[in-house]
């Protein structure tokens, strides 16, 4: 059987990781190891994890960010797959067996990523999210202009960071979606259609604060990746990513600045005018009807 290292970075979220841990404890897949990388918190973390005595790995780092955390846990990692959990999130049972199963049927997959849902603080599921087979022939044709899926939906062999090197510590957000833009550029990618993920969105949740942070970050990541394309190709992914990236905030401000909803949605609308009718058909039904 194929070793997986299962790397759960945390901060503060002691509230939250023993769900995690026990997600991966119940897996079918039974062959991993857990790194668990405290980034620094100041909470009972470490307390809980030595709960679990030697069926977890735990290391300290002071407070670096995600990346950096991730990245120390592909160093001490001793598995050929790397999957990674956020300390929020948690995973259906046969999350591991479902992915380790399509590397096992196709040798040359370098990621395999899986459908995901997401649910609320009180675990009501919010939306569930499967890849459409024009999003994934997008994927297969290296033309990510958005995020598809999150890091815990996504596990990759470990000799990928081999020869891509690591997540970009720089980058506090979009540090994920920068590094499945390099994976994918050089490995075959994998999909399973199946919510086997569960990421949860609550009022701390990195997703859900520092919205400023977060937008000059993609935008980091737009600037870096767009320019290695061809120049139409590049020129269209931009503008693209742009949009993509407006709409994402227009969201996050639903229901909470309605002004900056509608700027974001006219942000979004002006960066790809090209793009589905139905954007323009929401847009004004529902920001400009709610004045």
């Amino acid at each position: 059987m194929t070793k997986i290292s299962v790397i759960i970075p945390t901060y503060n979220r002691v509230n939250y990781l023993r769900e995690a841990i026990d997600s991966v404890l119940a897996q079918t897949y039974e062959k991993y190891e857990i790194l668990v990388i405290d980034d620094g918190s100041t909470d009972n973390t470490r307390e809980l994890v030595n709960n679990y005595a030697d069926r977890i790995r735990y290391i300290y780092q002071d407070n670096k960010g995600p990346s950096a955390a991730r990245n120390n846990g592909i160093k001490n990692a001793n598995g050929d797959l790397i999957a990674f959990l956020d300390s929020d999130d948690i995973w259906h049972t046969d999350k591991l067996a479902q992915q380790v199963a399509a590397f096992e049927v196709d040798p040359t997959l370098g990621i395999v990523a899986t459908g995901y849902e997401v649910i609320d603080a009180k675990y009501q599921i919010q939306s569930v999210n499967i890849l459409k087979k024009g999003e994934l022939k997008d994927i297969h044709n290296n033309y990510l202009y958005k995020n598809f899926f999150p890091t815990p939906t996504v596990m990759i062999k470990k000799k990928c960071f081999d020869e891509i090197g690591f997540f970009n510590e720089i980058l506090q957000f979009a540090e994920d979606w920068e590094m499945w833009l390099r994976v994918i550029a050089d490995f075959n990618f994998g999909y399973i259609s199946r919510p086997l993920t569960k990421v949860r969105v609550h009022p701390v949740s990195i997703t859900t604060t520092s919205v400023n942070n977060n937008i000059l970050d993609w935008m980091k990541v737009i600037d870096l990746h767009s320019s290695n394309d061809s120049y139409l190709k590049g020129a269209i992914l931009r503008r693209k990513r742009t949009s993509w990236l407006h709409l994402n905030h227009a969201v996050v401000h639903r229901g909470k600045n309605i002004n900056l909803e509608r700027l974001f949605m006219i942000k979004s609308i002006l960066a790809w005018p090209l793009w589905f009718p139905g954007r323009y058909i929401f847009f004004f039904r529902h920001f400009w009807s709610r004045r």
